[in-house]
């Protein structure tokens, strides 16, 4: 049932979040639902640009875990294209304390900077090469991949009775707004999006089973898979307790909020967004709040030309596939 859990929440998040002198966003197009059509079309090409958010997510039972309070991170960041891009962290994990940490990827090496790890391990420095990096993830890390798997779920959405529209429900009215974007004013249309879960199961199951059935699309996203693991996992879903279990643990989350504003430019680039979810999961007789407040913004978009990769002594960078047997 975690599995399925899992790829419930990573399906609603892939339909959810996809992240001058011309006509506005709300100008080119006659309804909510034709511009979000527009801004999914948009993520499948890859921008340069930078960008920062800041999140924070507060739960109830914190001082019961031994935590002193909600939990937060900050970050900064630039992506040039695809494979080069870096990003500064500032982790509040709500034990009083935070945690810096910077993360710089090029076409062959990620590397990761996290000043306590020197503290514990002698090490300021972690690296992996990128084969290793994609080997982990099951695929390549690339824009080209992402393009990919958005086709995937626009084939899905043409082809079965299922869409985004079955998780999300739209703000009937678009309104163009001035918003401060790293302190400048850009124009945009803002567009309300709620997120909802009661067709969540149904369009999961659907997708998995389409995914199974379709060669380009196992390809993509099955490829690590064997035909018994996709046979084993197809007979999972369809178990009839897998399926209480799961409709149990749906009916349990109590969705007070759980909105999301874009803020989109002319290109149909989402420049700023805002995120409130407020929360309460029931399960065996207890009873979990959370709340998760967010923002993002991009900016400086098609400025970024190259990111550079930190110059570091070899003594003090250890080398993450040695440290997790990964060879």
């Amino acid at each position: 049932m975690k599995k399925i859990l899992a790829m419930m929440l990573i399906l609603v998040m892939a339909f959810t979040f996809v992240g001058c002198g011309k006509e506005s966003a709300a100008d080119q197009v006659k309804t909510p639902q034709e511009l979000m059509d527009k801004i999914m079309d948009a993520s499948g090409t890859q921008k340069s640009g930078e960008f920062k958010g800041n999140f924070e997510l507060n739960m109830s039972g914190l001082e019961e875990m031994g935590l002193a309070g909600p939990m937060s991170l900050e970050m900064t960041g630039k992506v040039a294209d695809e494979k080069n891009m870096s990003i500064d962290m500032k982790v509040d994990p709500g034990i009083g304390m935070v945690i810096d940490a910077s993360l710089y990827l090029n076409d062959e090496q990620m590397l990761i900077y996290a000043p306590m790890l020197g503290q514990f391990m002698g090490y300021s420095y972690l690296s992996m090469d990128m084969a290793s990096v994609s080997e982990m993830a099951g695929t390549d890390i690339n824009a080209q991949e992402a393009a990919k798997v958005m086709e995937v779920l626009k084939k899905f959405e043409d082809e079965t009775e299922y869409s985004i529209y079955d998780v999300i429900v739209l703000n009937e009215n678009l309104k163009e707004e001035k918003v401060k974007i790293n302190g400048e004013d850009v124009d945009t249309t803002k567009l309300v999006m709620n997120v909802k879960l009661d067709k969540a199961m149904d369009l999961v199951v659907a997708f998995l089973e389409f995914v199974a059935e379709d060669e380009d699309a196992r390809g993509i996203l099955m490829a690590d898979m064997s035909q018994e693991d996709i046979d084993m996992m197809l007979e999972s879903i369809h178990d009839p307790d897998t399926r209480a279990e799961v409709d149990a643990a749906l009916e349990g989350i109590d969705i007070k909020t759980f909105e999301v504003e874009y803020y989109v430019n002319s290109d149909f680039v989402p420049v700023k967004m805002d995120l409130n979810a407020d929360m309460n999961i029931s399960a065996e007789g207890e009873e979990l709040s959370i709340q998760l407040t967010g923002s993002f913004e991009f900016f400086n978009i098609g400025k970024v030309e190259k990111i550079e990769m930190p110059e570091v002594d070899p003594a003090e960078v250890m080398d993450m596939t040695d440290m997790m047997g990964i060879y």
